[in-house]
Parts: C-alpha cells; structure tokens; sequence
C-alpha cells in the first residue's frame, strides 16, 4: 500500500459568511505557513448578509487565510487554517467589531445642546471665553438698551451693574461632568458655534476629517441674575444726567429703542478640552473596535492628541429672557431730558449752528420733521417736552425738564471761558448728576438753572 505524499491535494470547501450591511470585497490567500509569502485563491464581492461557498483543491498542509475589506477601507480580522484531512471547511466569518459598529457621530448643525449652550441667545455674538469678573461688574444685572431687527436682539448701549449697584456675588453654574464628539464633514462655524471655547485651540480643521472632541468641565452652565436688594427702577432714577442724557438721545435717535434687565448668562468654573484627528483607513488596516464607520469612509482615530487646554473661571455671553424687568418707559422721560437741555443749550446758538446739529439728529432718525429755521426746531423741542409733562403730570414741575433761556445780559454770558469752566467744576463739586464732559453752553445752562434754585 502507497503511503500519501506531503504533495497530496485535498479538497476544501471554504466558505466565506458576510455578517455586516455592507458589500464586501472577500480574499483567501494560501501559503506554505504563516507569514511566509502567499498567493491569492479566492477573490469574490459578497453583498450584505450574504454567503459565499466554493470547494478547491489545495496542497496538504496548506494555511490559508481569509478577510474581508470594505469600501470605504480597512479590513476585517484575518483567520487562519492549516488543511490536514480530506473534505475539510474553512469557514470565515466577515463581521465587524460590537462596539466600533455601535460609535455615532455627532451632527453639530442640528445638536445645539452638547452642553446645553445656545449662542444665538447671546446680546453679543462672541463665544470666546471672557473674565467672569467682567460680566458681574459690567453685564449681569444690568441694563441694556437694544432695538429689535427681524428676530435679532441689537444692542445699542448697556448700564453696568457697578453703576446701578445692582451687582451680585459670584456664582457658576451646577453641571460638571464629561462628554465625548464625534464629527465629520463640518464647516467652521458649526464646530464653532456649537462646542464652547473649541474656537481657542486654534485648529485649522479639514472637513473631510474625522475628528474626536473630549470635553470635561466643572460648574457650567447657565445662571440667573439673583437681586441684592436694590431696586432696579430706583437705581435707574438715581442715575447722573449724562447717563440720562445720553439715554435721552439714544431713544431720540432710535424710536424703538426698548429698555431690560440683564438676567441670564452662561459661565463655568473649568473647562478641559482635547482633540484628537481620524485617519482614513487604507484597505491594509485591520478594523477594530476604535474604527469609525462613515458615509465619508472608515476612520481611526489617532491616540496623539492635536491640541489640549484648560479654560478657567470665565463667562461666553449674556442675555435677557421674557422675565427680565422692562424699563422702556424710563425712557421717554431720558428723551425729555435730552430734549430740555438740547433746547436751552441750542436757544444760545446761532441759526446755522441750530439747523445743522437739527439735521445731524434727522439722518438717523429719519421720522424726525423737516425744519427750515432755529425758531422751528426750538418749538419742535419744547412741545415734545410739554407733552411728557402733560402725560405725566408728577414731572411737571421738575427741575430739570424747566425750559431754561440765557440772553445777551444774562451775567453767565460775561465771564471769560476761564471764569466759565472754573465755575462750571465747582458746582460738579456739589452736583454729582451735572455731565462731565464740559460744553460752554450746557454749562451756562447749569449754572444759571443752579443759581436761580439758591
């Protein structure tokens, strides 16, 4: 009897299982053993869970070995075999990795809550971190004067809390924890818009790469403005005359000018932030559980971070909602205001002078009359002060709403500019709501509005 030869041919029946819901490309390579250099046997597509079955002779002791690649790249594990009895099987499953086929990426256009932060609420559209002790000295529990554009929120002027003495201690918010981005094929803004302080890295990012975002934050989020006591329409009386004023010829300027409290701001106490890049798997690179499987191709991320900071202590922006204190009617008594002293100021110039300064107003406020003289524009101003005074009969008899005239005798009108300015700082001295920035006429206007009360 023959014995059999190292050389016999066995036949093998391999066959090829596609576990996973893509088309797969499907290889079997035979070689004299592992590792040594080997020819491929069996090349065949299999369409998503699917089979593929074909019986061929082969060399005992042969090793075979099969995988699968994907399209959008990388491969799966390799299985081996070594062929030593007739009829066997190789039997390669094609499947992917439990938990790399569970990984999900993150949509930044249409997830605006990764950590529940919303930039389009912000008054001022900049999300860069800032000194948290700016937004409670200059922001929070303050007022802002805005106009409203379409759905837009337009600030025009705020009023510090320091001023107001509306401040509030120092809080943070109340979420600390971890979380974990996945993204891919995003322009700048998104990223931007919708990760804070991820914008300070300084990343030029390339959207057709997939990046992971680690994010681990202490004491974040949004905070309310908390009451020290002081009331805020009090505190909005108590103001000096240039703030009043110049709240007067903003309204003047913008007629739908409104007034609100500053109540809600997002802030947090730490924030730690890592990036890390994908690579796009060539059809060499095994799949494993740290694969990304995308519409955009197969991804590895890289375990060498890009970049890596820590923010501390800081505040992104600042806001009013619908339960701030609404203060826009104090603003049609800043808008006499500045009509009265706009009128006594402007009775001692002269006509030209008059009509310019008139017209200079009209080119924003577009609504304003048309006027050909002086004696016109005083009148104009005189009437809306009169009209505040009627509608509001408690200020009928306030000082600083009294139409005020300085004639050619009046003695203000002979004091060198000298003696003017010297006596102007002198009542400052005892009249903390004069302005402080010095005009010879407002300041003719005050001096002789003061002297007449002696």
């Amino acid at each position: 009897m023959l014995s059999l030869s190292v050389n016999a041919k066995f036949a093998v029946t391999i066959k090829i299982i596609n576990q996973t819901n893509d088309t797969i490309k499907a290889f079997v390579d035979i070689s004299d053993n592992v590792g040594s250099n080997s020819n491929n046997l069996v090349t065949q597509e299999i369409l998503p869970r699917k089979d593929y079955s074909v019986e061929i002779n082969v060399d005992k002791y042969s090793v075979l070995t099969g995988y699968g690649t994907f399209k959008k790249g990388g491969k799966s594990s390799e299985k081996y075999r070594m062929i030593m009895k007739k009829n066997d099987l190789f039997s390669v499953v094609v499947a992917m990795p439990d938990d790399g086929s569970n990984k999900s990426l993150t949509e930044l256009t249409s997830s605006s809550n990764i950590l529940e932060y919303d930039p389009k609420k912000f008054l001022v559209n900049d999300v860069t971190p800032k000194p948290i002790e700016a937004l409670f000295s200059q922001y929070l529990g303050g007022l802002v004067a805005y106009i409203d554009s379409g759905n837009k929120k337009i600030p025009i002027t705020t009023i510090s809390p320091t001023d107001l003495k509306t401040r509030m201690k120092l809080i943070f918010g109340t979420s600390t924890a971890s979380k974990e981005v996945n993204f891919i094929n995003q322009n700048v803004q998104n990223i931007t818009g919708s990760i804070p302080t991820i914008a300070q890295i300084g990343i030029n990012w390339d959207n057709s790469s997939l990046y992971n975002v680690k994010i681990e934050f202490n004491k974040i989020g949004v905070i309310d403005y908390q009451s020290n006591g002081v009331n805020l329409a009090t505190a909005l009386n108590n103001l000096n005359n240039d703030e009043r004023y110049n709240l007067g010829y903003l309204k003047a300027i913008h007629p739908s000018l409104k007034l609100r409290q500053i109540n809600q701001a997002y802030v947090f106490e730490a924030v730690y932030i890592e990036i890390n890049q994908g690579s796009s798997l060539g059809m060499s690179n095994e799949i494993n559980a740290s694969t990304f499987f995308t519409n955009k191709g197969n991804f590895k991320i890289s375990r060498t971070s890009m970049d890596k900071k820590v923010f501390g202590n800081s505040y992104l922006g600042f806001w009013f909602t619908d339960a701030s204190q609404d203060l826009t009617g104090s603003l049609n008594y800043a808008l006499a205001f500045y009509y009265s002293v706009t009128n006594n100021t402007l009775a001692v110039k002269n006509d030209n002078d008059v009509i310019k300064d008139y017209n200079d107003l009209r080119k924003t406020n577009h609504t304003l009359p048309i006027f050909q003289n002086k004696q016109e524009i005083l009148n104009f101003f005189s009437m809306q002060v009169d009209q505040f005074k009627n509608s509001n009969p408690d200020f009928k008899k306030d000082n600083l709403l009294q139409s005020i005239r300085v004639d050619m005798q009046d003695p203000v009108n002979k004091m060198s500019d000298i003696e003017l300015k010297n006596t102007y700082e002198k009542l400052k001295l005892n009249n903390s709501g004069l302005p402080n920035t010095y005009d010879p006429n407002a300041a003719k206007l005050y001096i002789k509005i003061l002297n007449d009360e002696k």
